[in-house]
């Protein structure tokens, strides 16, 4: 990812022509995410965080959990479900009372799911599940 939207995407001086592509540093860049909560760069460091502050993520057992063709879910642990859709489109995923801890949807943080994980394309969800 491109650091800023200038000539040289924050690698280089606008002078200097790279021996790579850059591509469209204006499309995406570090600079423009880092205020939008719902970027790419923040999902992926606040999945990053997620896991340092969740025992069961770094180092909790995997079990592979049955899903609807075109998903994945698993659980880690005694408590935590990760759950996938990977289809193009929408999926109810049967799964015990539990609460989203982080979704590639950002509005459904906090959100209690019951019986059903409701997933659009490409979305994904951990949760952690109701004692």
């Amino acid at each position: 990812m491109q650091w800023n939207a200038d000539r040289g995407a924050g690698f280089t001086g606008g002078e200097v022509r790279p021996w790579l592509p850059i591509g469209d540093a204006g499309a995406r860049n570090v600079a423009e995410q880092r205020s939008d909560r719902g970027s790419t760069l923040n999902l992926c460091r606040d999945l990053i965080a997620l896991r340092r502050r969740t025992p069961e993520l770094r180092s909790g057992t995997y079990r592979s959990l049955p899903s609807p063709p075109g998903t994945w879910a698993w659980r880690r642990g005694a408590g935590i479900v990760v759950a996938l859709n990977l289809s193009d489109g929408d999926t109810t995923m049967r799964l015990e009372p539990a609460a989203i801890l982080m979704a590639t949807d950002r509005r459904r943080d906090d959100e209690h799911v019951r019986g059903g994980l409701v997933l659009g394309p490409w979305q994904g969800a951990v949760l952690r599940l109701s004692d």
